[in-house]
């Protein structure tokens, strides 16, 4: 059968089938594509059976309360386990969830491939219709049913490792049928099958580490029990949720259902893992002190494809139309192969390709911003133990330990002196006081440590990526830009980003010098009060309460004269980053109308206006 040839209906089941007869000129059937389906279907009723026969058991076996986050039946978020002992998660299990999701993936183009043959042909191909929807189907529920039973008896998995020998090797005799890979259908069937060899390996593996981990106990002594490893305390349960669960953040739907119902307390929080106590942080702190020694950046990759695939989705819908226009349409019944080389330029592929990247953008950033604020809150909190560690072994308030304590002085001072005396004792001011007075150090010197300088580290934790991150994600767009509009996009982009940038590196440099007048202020403040409270005996005797109200009101003047400054500079920070994408995308398209010839087209327009709103300066 020629490409020319029209299809001949009522012989045409599946692709593979007209694939074959094209390539090898001979009539072809769908036995594999049938047996496909035949065990996709019986594996989906098999677990659905094993789950349902779980929950019966677990029910009538949850006479105790159950905790939270040792099972679950979806991404392992709820649920107790009673059936068998409790065992940690495979080695494995994140190799193993990120071939899950490839496997949904190119599950979804082979499905969308049958959608385009038939948008295409007015052919329905009713075995790889019902093909393609199981699989999809069958790769859902073999990643449910993986996160359910992963840390049950190894007899739950029996039916996974069935399904990865099978599927793996019918794909790879289908694959022994498809020698031509210009075709999509033979590439998907080339990665299913891979996919499956290696989850099969890797759930060997992964096998291999139970039991050995099994028979190490036995031999030492130690028997696993049978009730949740998880104490019923614990709300926090990042550490034990399953990889789909992390990047869905399912995890957190107990404690989110518990305040829907009631507001949330500070007891509802109770204890946390002992992975996250403090004294695990301080001691992996402490011994990296006393040594010699990305996922953002793919969410923003991701960013970029949602902008590029708008040129090609407007530059299809114009060929589709201008075709119709000049009736160049194809004669109904014709095969038309869907080729690699076609694969990114149909809008409906495409369509999907935007939203599973928007989707993978979202879940990236999502999953690093979290794991970047973790990180921060236990280098903060192990910062705060490390403080008072070594503050226990300095000399407060004085370099010399025979020293005595100064004496306190109940005359009236002018404010400069006073000022000038308080930052001396709190060594904020400058880098020479801190030098020159270093061992006359007062509680409020230890205290804006403990507060405003490891939340200044705690922030620096966060926001550290963007010192790489920013400046590769400015010149990737300005390839792009360049790529489509040529050098008047880029000058437009460079002349807008030249613009702003002054502005907010001399806001910048305002912030930080009105933030260390803040810490000076706040200094001063703290050493009055803590002044006062020392020597109240005096103060009371001598009457002076007023003027020493006075003192410690007069220094907290002046420093909300420096936190109503910070407050503004940060709003007008704020308003240089929410215009910046207005200014850039108005300079960059009016450059282009004044430079280049041609106008714009619907494709250009449209595709530049998003990569610009990536472009936050």
């Amino acid at each position: 059968m020629s490409l020319d040839e029209p299809l001949d209906e009522s012989l045409t089941l599946c692709l593979s089938q007209i694939q074959r007869s094209v390539v090898d000129d001979e009539k072809a059937n769908c036995i594999l594509e049938f047996s496909q389906i035949s065990i996709n279907t019986v594996f989906c009723y098999v677990v659905t059976m094993i789950q349902v026969y779980l929950m019966i058991s677990n029910s009538s076996k949850n006479a105790a309360p159950h905790s939270s986050g040792s099972g679950g039946i979806c991404f392992g978020g709820t649920g107790s386990i009673n059936n068998g002992p409790i065992h940690a998660r495979y080695i494995t299990h994140h190799f193993l969830s990120a071939l899950y999701i490839f496997q949904f993936i190119v599950a979804l183009f082979a499905a969308l491939e049958v959608i385009c043959f038939w948008s295409k042909t007015s052919v329905f191909m009713a075995v790889s219709f019902v093909d393609a929807f199981l699989f999809l189907v069958s790769i859902i529920a073999s990643g449910m049913y993986f996160v359910s039973v992963e840390k049950r008896h190894l007899r739950y998995s029996i039916p996974l490792y069935l399904h990865y020998a099978s599927s793996a090797m019918i794909q790879g005799l289908s694959l022994l049928e498809m020698e031509d890979f210009r075709y999509i259908r033979t590439w998907c069937t080339f990665l299913l099958s891979l996919s499956h060899g290696l989850q099969l390996v890797f759930g060997l593996m992964g096998v291999i580490q139970r039991l050995y981990v099994t028979f190490m106990s036995n031999m030492n002594g130690m028997v696993y029990s049978k009730r949740p490893v998880i104490p019923e305390s614990h709300v926090y349960l990042y550490n034990e949720a399953s990889s789909f669960s992390r990047l869905s953040f399912w995890w957190l739907n107990p404690i989110l259902a518990m305040g829907y119902k009631s507001p949330l307390e500070i007891d509802d929080l109770q204890k946390l893992p002992k992975e996250e106590r403090t004294k695990k942080h301080f001691q992996k702190l402490k011994s990296l002190l006393h040594r010699n020694n990305k996922k953002e950046y793919f969410g923003n990759t991701l960013g970029y494809s949602c902008a590029l695939s708008i040129n090609i989705i407007v530059n299809s819908m114009a060929a589709e139309k201008e075709n119709t226009l000049h009736g160049n349409t194809k004669e109904r019944g014709f095969y038309d192969p869907f080729l690699v080389s076609e694969l990114f330029y149909d809008p409906r592929i495409v369509a999907i390709v935007i939203f599973l990247a928007a989707l993978g953008q979202g879940v990236l950033s999502q999953t690093s911003n979290h794991l970047l604020t973790v990180s921060g809150i236990r280098a903060k909190n192990a910062l705060h133990v490390l403080l008072y560690e070594k503050s226990l072994k300095l000399p407060v308030g004085s370099s010399n330990p025979m020293q005595q304590h100064r004496k306190i002085v109940l005359k009236p001072k002018t404010d400069e002196e006073e000022e000038s005396k308080g930052c001396m004792m709190s060594g904020s001011c400058s880098l020479e006081d801190d030098y020159n007075n270093e061992g006359k150090i007062d509680i409020g010197f230890i205290t804006n440590l403990a507060s405003e300088d490891i939340i200044n580290l705690r922030e620096l934790i966060w926001n550290i990526h963007y010192i790489w991150s920013l400046p590769l994600k400015i010149l990737v767009l300005l390839y792009l830009l360049f790529d489509q509009l040529g050098i008047s996009g880029v000058s437009g982009a460079i002349l807008g980003t030249s613009l702003i940038l002054p502005l907010q590196v001399l806001t910048g440099k305002l912030m930080s010098e009105n933030n260390k007048l803040i810490l000076c202020s706040q200094d001063n403040r703290l050493f009055k009060s803590t002044e006062t409270l020392a020597s109240m005996k005096t103060v009371k005797l001598a009457t002076m309460e007023e003027w020493a109200l006075t003192r410690i009101r007069s220094a907290r003047a002046k420093e909300l004269i420096f936190l109503r400054r910070d407050s503004f500079l940060w709003s007008f920070m704020a308003f240089l980053a929410s215009i910046s994408t207005t200014l850039v995308t108005t300079l960059t398209l009016g450059l282009y109308v004044l430079l280049e010839d041609q106008n714009f087209t619907a494709a250009d327009l449209f595709t530049s206006m998003a990569l610009l709103s990536q472009l936050t300066v």
